[in-house]
């Protein structure tokens, strides 16, 4: 299951990713997020060991963030106690205990493509969002690379962290932008990141005015 393949990792997912995929990428996406607005009430899902946590907590009133590893959670706890404004717990993206309408912002990074069902996760992301809310995605991807440096980023996987999980996706902008609108959002903008790697940076909104 996806939470045991990455649970294991929690001491040292950070370092090992950063090798995988590049200071460069992870760069440009903290850049993109810092440029987001204010995302009011806001729930990550999928925050692992909270490397992404910090980049949204400045721009949020209060973050609730989520992941199926108990492993995982450990790390960003510890990473974050002392920041009030953060809570953490455990949530499957797909399923959640959460109502209707309970949060202005959605964001999961590199979540999607790693899950069997990314549909039955972006219709949970509606459904917890309040009409005007907004969903930040972000996902490592292939789409744009060069064979050449596909290859090398297969090797590095596989080096630091074996076999991929069964169940993963690559999405192109338009593949990414297509799923999130047939659950019922609209797509605002969708657009590759990175240079010789590459992530799928997406927001949209549900209804209203974002």
């Amino acid at each position: 299951m996806t939470d045991a393949y990455w649970g294991k990792y929690g001491a040292t997912y950070d370092a090992k990713m950063e090798r995988v995929v590049g200071k460069s990428l992870i760069a440009d996406i903290n850049d993109a997020l810092e440029k987001l607005p204010a995302l009011g009430k806001a729930v990550e899902f999928g925050c692992g060991t909270g490397h992404y946590t910090g980049a949204i907590a400045g721009k949020a009133e209060n973050v609730v963030a989520t992941d199926v590893s108990e492993e995982l959670l450990s790390v960003a706890m510890k990473r974050f106690a002392s920041q009030q404004t953060l809570s953490f717990q455990r949530e499957d993206s797909a399923s959640t205990s959460f109502k209707d309408g309970s949060f202005d912002s959605v964001f999961e990074a590199n979540l999607l493509h790693v899950i069997e069902d990314p549909g039955a996760a972006l219709r949970e992301n509606h459904r917890v969002l309040r009409e005007g809310g907004r969903l930040i995605v972000v996902s490592f991807t292939t789409h744009g690379m060069t064979r050449w440096h596909t290859f090398k980023l297969a090797l590095r996987f596989l080096r630091y962290f074996g076999r991929p999980p069964r169940h993963t996706h690559t999405f192109s902008p338009d593949d990414l932008a297509a799923i999130i609108e047939s659950t019922g959002f609209e797509v605002v903008e969708c657009r590759l990141l990175g240079e010789t790697t590459k992530a799928v940076y997406a927001v949209a909104r549900k209804g209203g005015n974002s």
